[in-house]
């Protein structure tokens, strides 16, 4: 058979299998359809706002400072009419303000506020910070009255030294203790991985020009590898101004790999 025969007849034999593949998916896809019961839907406006789950509005109960800005609500008031389609509100609070104390917690500053719109089907989210520039210090006391006082002064208020030992081992303590309450509860939308930088955001580019400390994404992998440790299953999250500057994203996904959120 010469190549040109051989030729016609690979293609008649392609052509007579693509035939019987195509006959054979339209007799299925008919019996699918007598064997299925099909509906017409036409959605309506009811003019309401959708409600998209962990997106769109949010409302900051706490905002760093603690009288901003759910203070500022009636007890019973969720904001079920402005801004419309909230899911999620969020906490966000300096860590001294949960942990005044070694071993004293005070877990009702986050339960308090989050009773009122878990009741209503609503989510919250949680951030602890350690550098605040509204108070003098953000990062409870016991972490500087043990083997190490490292502090560095900004303006008016302290930051404490990230890469300190003391430090970073008392951020492992107080997350694993939150963990044990938070991680895995179904009202909890996500957490974000704060105790670095200014408001818990990742940066230090208000201070370090100031007292002139850095530190590397090596502190910084620190701290979220103490957040990965401890939540299994609750999401965490984490400010893009960890990845800023030189950093890169990257270098931060040798440690995890979750979402990013924009301040």
């Amino acid at each position: 058979m010469t190549n040109t025969a051989q030729y016609k007849n690979d293609l008649l034999i392609i052509s007579f299998l693509l035939f019987v593949l195509s006959f054979n998916s339209q007799v299925m896809a008919q019996d699918l359809l007598k064997t299925r019961e099909m509906h017409t839907v036409y959605p309506k406006d009811h003019g309401g706002a959708l409600i998209n789950p962990d997106m769109g509005w949010t409302m900051h109960f706490y905002s760093n400072v603690l009288a901003n800005y759910g203070s500022k609500l009636e007890a019973w008031d969720t904001l079920d009419d402005f801004p419309p389609g909230v899911s999620t509100v969020y906490l966000r609070v300096p860590w001294v303000a949960v942990q005044p104390e070694e071993d004293r917690y005070t877990w009702e500053i986050l339960d308090t506020p989050a009773q009122r719109w878990t009741d209503k089907g609503k989510k919250v989210a949680i951030r602890i910070t350690a550098t605040e520039n509204w108070m003098t210090q953000a990062t409870p006391p016991i972490c500087l009255r043990c083997r190490s006082k490292k502090k560095y002064r900004a303006y008016d208020y302290f930051e404490p030294d990230y890469s300190d030992p003391v430090f970073l081992e008392k951020v492992d303590e107080f997350v694993r203790v939150m963990a044990e309450r938070y991680d895995g509860n179904p009202n909890i939308a996500f957490v974000d991985i704060g105790h670095f930088g200014m408001w818990g955001e990742g940066h230090t580019v208000i201070t370090s020009p100031v007292h002139g400390k850095t530190w590397d994404i090596e502190t910084k992998k620190k701290i979220i590898d103490i957040y990965c440790k401890h939540f299994k299953k609750t999401r965490l999250c984490i400010s893009d101004d960890f990845v800023g500057g030189t950093l890169n994203r990257a270098a931060v996904s040798l440690s995890l790999i979750m979402p990013f959120q924009e301040e």
